[in-house]
């Protein structure tokens, strides 16, 4: 296990994880995402998550279930996992990484979009944008997503612990994705009212090489920071 890396050992984790019985990897997964979720991801956090699977299919080929390694209580356990467990040190580029990724996404699709409208339904794209506005929209959009990512983290880390219905994790998960969506919509509609004050030019052809350059200093960085 030493001589394998991170990526090494989580993919030695799916493989092994399949080897579990239906519960058993149900509340190991909830246990896993718990901790991944937690920004514990570290080759020391993915040798913790493979020692408890190990020690899990040992106790199932006893004829034991999972809590026999780790008490009555998921969560308690994954807690004190995580509480052991530092901080990466290399973590700010990751996160300005995803932010760099979500505007990339965001200003590539602009662009990709203007085409489409344009050119199926002749529609001809914006290219002029007040000022003031449009920061206030790119700081609308960061914080949105901000708190969307949160409640994200929320749900895969908290609600399989707090339900049992899969049924009541599906409803939840679309309740918060549908307050991001109208969230986002209310505050583009109050934008939309705003002083345009001075304004630019910004064609799609430009959303996309923004986007495009956003997106590959993202991987950039990535790729650094492993």
């Amino acid at each position: 296990m030493d001589s394998m890396n991170e990526n090494q050992l989580a993919h030695e984790n799916n493989e092994l994880r399949k080897q579990l019985t239906k519960y058993n990897k149900k509340v190991y997964e909830n246990i896993l995402m718990y901790i991944r979720t937690s920004l514990r991801t570290s080759k020391e956090t993915e040798e913790v998550l493979m020692e408890v699977l190990e020690h899990t299919i040992q106790a199932q080929k006893q004829g034991k279930d999972i809590h026999a390694v780790i008490g009555d209580n998921p969560k308690a356990y994954a807690k004190e996992i995580t509480d052991a467990l530092p901080y990466p040190r290399k973590l700010v580029i990751p996160i300005i990484s995803l932010i760099m990724i979500f505007f990339g996404f965001y200003f590539m699709g602009g662009g990709i979009s203007d085409y489409i409208v344009d050119f199926f339904f002749n529609i001809p794209p914006q290219t002029t944008y007040g000022i003031i506005p449009f920061i206030t929209g790119i700081f609308v959009t960061l914080i949105s997503f901000v708190f969307f990512f949160i409640g994200v983290v929320f749900l895969i880390k908290h609600i399989p612990f707090m339900v049992k219905s899969q049924l009541t994790e599906f409803l939840l998960t679309w309740v918060i994705f549908a307050l991001f969506i109208l969230i986002l919509i209310g505050a583009y509609f109050l934008i939309l009212q705003m002083n345009q004050g001075a304004t630019f030019e910004f064609p799609s052809l430009l959303k996309m090489v923004v986007g495009s350059i956003l997106l590959l200093t993202a991987y950039i960085a990535y790729r650094f920071n492993k």
